[in-house]
Protein backbone atom coordinates (compact mmCIF):
# COMPACT_ATOMS: atom_id res chain seq x y z
CA UNK A 1 0.00 0.00 0.00
CA UNK A 2 1.68 3.29 -1.00
CA UNK A 3 2.37 6.54 1.92
CA UNK A 4 2.46 9.81 2.29
CA UNK A 5 5.75 10.37 1.78
CA UNK A 6 7.37 13.87 1.18
CA UNK A 7 10.35 15.49 -1.46
CA UNK A 8 12.98 17.53 -0.39
CA UNK A 9 13.65 19.85 -2.95
CA UNK A 10 17.48 18.89 -3.26
CA UNK A 11 16.06 15.48 -4.83
CA UNK A 12 16.08 17.84 -8.34
CA UNK A 13 19.85 18.55 -8.24
CA UNK A 14 20.73 14.83 -6.86
CA UNK A 15 24.42 14.42 -8.50
CA UNK A 16 23.86 10.36 -8.57
CA UNK A 17 19.99 11.17 -9.87
CA UNK A 18 20.48 13.51 -12.21
CA UNK A 19 21.84 11.69 -15.27
CA UNK A 20 19.43 9.38 -14.91
CA UNK A 21 16.59 8.96 -17.23
CA UNK A 22 13.32 10.33 -16.14
CA UNK A 23 11.40 6.79 -16.12
CA UNK A 24 14.06 5.62 -13.49
CA UNK A 25 13.85 9.04 -11.59
CA UNK A 26 10.16 8.75 -11.49
CA UNK A 27 10.44 5.23 -10.27
CA UNK A 28 12.77 6.16 -7.07
CA UNK A 29 10.36 8.19 -6.38
CA UNK A 30 7.84 6.22 -6.28
CA UNK A 31 9.58 3.56 -4.18
CA UNK A 32 9.89 6.13 -1.62
CA UNK A 33 6.05 6.35 -1.60
CA UNK A 34 5.78 1.88 -1.42
CA UNK A 35 8.33 1.57 1.36
CA UNK A 36 7.47 0.79 5.14
CA UNK A 37 8.53 3.15 7.58
CA UNK A 38 11.81 1.62 7.86
CA UNK A 39 12.07 2.25 3.69
CA UNK A 40 11.79 -1.34 3.13
CA UNK A 41 9.89 -2.93 0.09
CA UNK A 42 8.89 -6.62 -1.50
CA UNK A 43 11.55 -6.66 -4.48
CA UNK A 44 9.35 -7.90 -6.71
CA UNK A 45 9.07 -6.11 -10.21
CA UNK A 46 5.89 -7.49 -11.42
CA UNK A 47 4.43 -5.93 -8.73
CA UNK A 48 6.56 -2.61 -8.50
CA UNK A 49 5.38 -2.39 -12.61
CA UNK A 50 1.69 -3.00 -10.69
CA UNK A 51 1.66 -0.42 -8.41
CA UNK A 52 3.54 2.48 -9.92
CA UNK A 53 2.66 1.92 -13.85
CA UNK A 54 -1.27 0.44 -13.45
CA UNK A 55 -2.84 0.72 -16.93
CA UNK A 56 0.04 2.17 -19.05
CA UNK A 57 1.77 -0.23 -21.45
CA UNK A 58 4.07 -2.70 -20.87
CA UNK A 59 6.97 -1.26 -18.37
CA UNK A 60 8.83 -4.42 -17.51
CA UNK A 61 11.86 -3.94 -18.76
CA UNK A 62 12.42 -0.35 -17.60
CA UNK A 63 11.59 -1.34 -14.12
CA UNK A 64 13.75 -3.90 -13.71
CA UNK A 65 16.86 -1.86 -15.39
CA UNK A 66 15.73 1.42 -13.02
CA UNK A 67 16.04 -1.18 -10.66
CA UNK A 68 19.69 -1.95 -11.45
CA UNK A 69 20.82 1.43 -11.89
CA UNK A 70 19.61 2.87 -8.44
CA UNK A 71 21.44 -0.06 -6.91
CA UNK A 72 24.62 0.31 -8.66
CA UNK A 73 24.86 4.32 -7.69
CA UNK A 74 23.80 3.13 -4.06
CA UNK A 75 20.17 4.92 -3.51
CA UNK A 76 19.02 1.70 -3.09
CA UNK A 77 20.05 -1.47 -1.85
CA UNK A 78 18.98 -5.18 -2.68
CA UNK A 79 19.10 -8.11 -0.71
CA UNK A 80 17.93 -11.32 1.59
CA UNK A 81 16.57 -11.58 4.52
CA UNK A 82 17.50 -14.19 6.82
CA UNK A 83 14.26 -16.10 5.58
CA UNK A 84 15.19 -15.42 1.99
CA UNK A 85 13.03 -12.92 1.04
CA UNK A 86 14.09 -10.63 -1.53
CA UNK A 87 14.28 -6.92 -0.60
CA UNK A 88 14.80 -3.45 -1.59
CA UNK A 89 15.91 -1.10 1.19
CA UNK A 90 16.49 3.05 0.63
CA UNK A 91 19.22 4.62 1.73
CA UNK A 92 19.53 7.31 4.26
CA UNK A 93 16.47 6.46 4.62
CA UNK A 94 16.05 8.54 8.46
CA UNK A 95 17.72 11.27 6.52
CA UNK A 96 15.38 11.35 3.27
CA UNK A 97 12.00 10.80 5.09
CA UNK A 98 10.83 11.68 8.57
CA UNK A 99 8.29 9.08 9.77
CA UNK A 100 6.14 9.96 12.65
CA UNK A 101 5.15 7.28 14.59
CA UNK A 102 6.89 5.16 12.58
CA UNK A 103 5.64 0.98 12.70
CA UNK A 104 8.50 -1.15 12.64
CA UNK A 105 6.81 -3.78 14.11
CA UNK A 106 4.96 -4.38 10.68
CA UNK A 107 7.97 -3.41 8.48
CA UNK A 108 9.90 -5.73 6.73
CA UNK A 109 13.23 -7.15 8.69
CA UNK A 110 16.81 -5.75 7.65
CA UNK A 111 19.00 -7.22 4.64
CA UNK A 112 21.59 -9.78 5.40
CA UNK A 113 22.97 -11.12 1.99
CA UNK A 114 23.54 -8.37 -0.10
CA UNK A 115 23.24 -9.12 -3.96
CA UNK A 116 24.98 -8.03 -7.04
CA UNK A 117 22.51 -6.46 -9.93
CA UNK A 118 22.18 -7.58 -13.32
CA UNK A 119 24.44 -5.33 -15.75
CA UNK A 120 23.64 -1.72 -16.75
CA UNK A 121 21.98 -1.86 -20.55
CA UNK A 122 20.00 0.70 -21.56
CA UNK A 123 20.31 2.74 -18.52
CA UNK A 124 21.58 6.07 -19.56
CA UNK A 125 19.28 6.48 -22.94
CA UNK A 126 19.05 10.11 -22.69
CA UNK A 127 22.45 10.91 -23.19
CA UNK A 128 24.97 10.32 -26.08
CA UNK A 129 27.00 7.03 -26.66
CA UNK A 130 30.17 8.48 -24.46
CA UNK A 131 29.10 9.92 -21.50
CA UNK A 132 26.70 6.24 -21.04
CA UNK A 133 29.85 4.92 -21.39
CA UNK A 134 31.74 7.05 -19.26
CA UNK A 135 28.60 6.93 -16.26
CA UNK A 136 28.58 3.05 -16.65
CA UNK A 137 32.45 2.52 -16.30
CA UNK A 138 32.06 4.94 -12.97
CA UNK A 139 29.26 3.23 -11.71
CA UNK A 140 30.73 -0.50 -12.29
CA UNK A 141 32.96 0.55 -9.27
CA UNK A 142 29.92 0.86 -6.60
CA UNK A 143 29.08 -2.99 -7.23
CA UNK A 144 28.79 -4.54 -3.76
CA UNK A 145 31.33 -7.01 -2.67
CA UNK A 146 30.27 -10.26 -1.53
CA UNK A 147 30.39 -10.62 2.00
CA UNK A 148 31.21 -14.40 2.00
CA UNK A 149 32.58 -17.03 -0.14
CA UNK A 150 32.94 -20.67 -0.31
CA UNK A 151 36.64 -22.18 -1.80
CA UNK A 152 37.15 -25.68 -2.55
CA UNK A 153 39.71 -25.97 0.06
CA UNK A 154 36.72 -25.13 2.46
CA UNK A 155 35.56 -28.41 2.00
CA UNK A 156 38.78 -30.58 3.57
CA UNK A 157 39.59 -27.98 5.75
CA UNK A 158 39.42 -29.40 9.50
CA UNK A 159 41.68 -27.33 11.60
CA UNK A 160 39.82 -24.74 13.93
CA UNK A 161 40.01 -20.99 13.84
CA UNK A 162 42.38 -21.93 10.67
CA UNK A 163 43.14 -18.83 8.67
CA UNK A 164 41.04 -18.64 5.29
CA UNK A 165 42.49 -20.98 2.15
CA UNK A 166 43.41 -19.06 -1.04
CA UNK A 167 41.19 -19.28 -3.64
CA UNK A 168 41.49 -21.88 -6.32
CA UNK A 169 42.01 -20.51 -9.78
CA UNK A 170 40.17 -22.92 -12.35
CA UNK A 171 40.27 -23.11 -16.27
CA UNK A 172 37.34 -21.04 -17.92
CA UNK A 173 34.08 -23.25 -17.59
CA UNK A 174 32.72 -24.04 -21.59
CA UNK A 175 29.95 -21.85 -22.37
CA UNK A 176 27.22 -24.27 -22.49
CA UNK A 177 28.82 -26.81 -20.31
CA UNK A 178 27.11 -27.77 -16.89
CA UNK A 179 27.49 -25.71 -13.88
CA UNK A 180 29.14 -27.79 -10.48
CA UNK A 181 28.74 -31.37 -12.49
CA UNK A 182 29.23 -33.64 -9.50
CA UNK A 183 26.18 -31.73 -7.86
CA UNK A 184 23.26 -33.86 -9.25
CA UNK A 185 20.09 -32.50 -10.39
CA UNK A 186 17.95 -34.72 -7.86
CA UNK A 187 20.55 -34.16 -5.16
CA UNK A 188 19.95 -30.21 -5.47
CA UNK A 189 16.34 -30.78 -5.55
CA UNK A 190 15.90 -32.90 -2.38
CA UNK A 191 18.33 -30.38 -0.31
CA UNK A 192 16.95 -26.79 -1.90
CA UNK A 193 13.36 -28.59 -1.05
CA UNK A 194 14.51 -29.46 2.89
CA UNK A 195 16.28 -25.34 2.97
CA UNK A 196 12.56 -24.43 1.74
CA UNK A 197 10.47 -26.26 3.84
CA UNK A 198 12.66 -25.79 7.08
CA UNK A 199 14.02 -21.53 6.02
CA UNK A 200 11.76 -20.49 3.46
CA UNK A 201 11.91 -19.88 -0.25
CA UNK A 202 14.77 -19.34 -1.68
CA UNK A 203 15.90 -18.65 -5.49
CA UNK A 204 17.12 -22.23 -7.12
CA UNK A 205 19.81 -20.68 -9.03
CA UNK A 206 20.93 -18.94 -5.96
CA UNK A 207 20.62 -22.02 -3.94
CA UNK A 208 22.74 -24.12 -6.44
CA UNK A 209 25.18 -21.43 -6.74
CA UNK A 210 26.24 -20.95 -3.25
CA UNK A 211 25.87 -24.87 -2.60
CA UNK A 212 27.34 -26.38 -5.80
CA UNK A 213 31.13 -25.44 -4.86
CA UNK A 214 31.06 -27.85 -2.28
CA UNK A 215 30.41 -30.60 -5.11
CA UNK A 216 33.50 -29.26 -6.97
CA UNK A 217 35.35 -32.75 -6.86
CA UNK A 218 33.60 -36.14 -7.66
CA UNK A 219 32.67 -37.99 -4.64
CA UNK A 220 34.65 -41.00 -5.60
CA UNK A 221 37.90 -38.65 -6.36
CA UNK A 222 37.90 -37.31 -2.24
CA UNK A 223 39.95 -38.18 0.24
CA UNK A 224 38.55 -40.23 3.20
CA UNK A 225 37.74 -37.62 5.26
CA UNK A 226 35.89 -35.85 3.53
CA UNK A 227 32.34 -35.38 3.59
CA UNK A 228 30.01 -37.65 1.24
CA UNK A 229 27.30 -36.43 -0.36
CA UNK A 230 24.75 -37.87 2.19
CA UNK A 231 26.68 -36.53 4.98
CA UNK A 232 26.58 -32.90 3.02
CA UNK A 233 22.76 -33.25 2.78
CA UNK A 234 22.41 -34.43 6.02
CA UNK A 235 24.56 -31.59 7.61
CA UNK A 236 21.94 -29.02 5.89
CA UNK A 237 19.21 -30.90 7.39
CA UNK A 238 20.62 -29.95 10.49
CA UNK A 239 21.82 -26.85 9.93
CA UNK A 240 18.24 -25.56 8.54
CA UNK A 241 16.74 -26.79 11.70
CA UNK A 242 19.42 -25.48 14.52
CA UNK A 243 20.11 -22.08 12.95
CA UNK A 244 17.21 -20.50 13.84
CA UNK A 245 16.82 -21.20 16.99
CA UNK A 246 15.95 -18.08 19.47
CA UNK A 247 17.75 -14.88 18.97
CA UNK A 248 20.22 -16.76 16.53
CA UNK A 249 18.22 -16.43 13.23
CA UNK A 250 20.60 -13.80 11.89
CA UNK A 251 23.27 -16.90 10.84
CA UNK A 252 20.00 -18.86 9.50
CA UNK A 253 21.14 -17.95 5.81
CA UNK A 254 22.20 -19.91 2.45
CA UNK A 255 25.40 -18.15 2.85
CA UNK A 256 26.34 -19.37 6.18
CA UNK A 257 25.22 -22.60 5.45
CA UNK A 258 27.46 -22.43 2.46
CA UNK A 259 30.52 -22.06 4.92
CA UNK A 260 29.13 -24.74 7.83
CA UNK A 261 28.54 -27.40 5.56
CA UNK A 262 31.38 -29.52 5.53
CA UNK A 263 32.36 -28.93 9.05
CA UNK A 264 29.24 -30.16 10.32
CA UNK A 265 29.07 -32.82 8.15
CA UNK A 266 32.40 -34.26 9.32
CA UNK A 267 31.13 -33.13 13.22
CA UNK A 268 27.90 -35.57 12.64
CA UNK A 269 30.81 -38.23 11.15
CA UNK A 270 32.59 -37.76 14.66
CA UNK A 271 30.17 -37.93 17.36
CA UNK A 272 27.34 -40.43 15.26
CA UNK A 273 27.03 -42.24 18.62
CA UNK A 274 26.73 -39.57 20.93
CA UNK A 275 23.81 -37.83 19.41
CA UNK A 276 23.69 -35.16 22.79
CA UNK A 277 27.34 -34.46 21.97
CA UNK A 278 26.65 -33.90 18.13
CA UNK A 279 23.82 -31.49 18.74
CA UNK A 280 26.13 -29.22 20.89
CA UNK A 281 29.22 -29.60 18.68
CA UNK A 282 27.04 -28.75 15.47
CA UNK A 283 25.33 -25.97 17.61
CA UNK A 284 28.59 -24.21 17.84
CA UNK A 285 29.88 -24.86 14.69
CA UNK A 286 26.49 -22.81 13.37
CA UNK A 287 26.68 -19.88 16.15
CA UNK A 288 29.83 -18.82 15.30
CA UNK A 289 31.72 -20.79 18.49
CA UNK A 290 33.62 -22.92 16.27
CA UNK A 291 35.79 -23.24 12.91
CA UNK A 292 33.54 -23.40 10.07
Amino acid sequence: MARIRTIKPEFWQDEKLVGLPDVTRLLFLGLVSLADDAGRLLDKPVKIEADLFDGEQDRRREVVESLANLSRIGVIRRGFTASGQRIIEITNWKRHQRVDHPNYAASFPEIVTPYEDTPIREAFANHSREIREALASHTNDLRPVPTTSTSTNDLFSGVADAPPAPQIVRAPRPRNGPQFPHFSRDRCDAMHATWVSTRGAVEYGRFRKTIGPLFTIAEADRPPEAPTDAELADALRSFAEMAGIGAESRFATIDRAAQCLAEIARTRRRFATDPIARSDAVMRIIHGKAAA
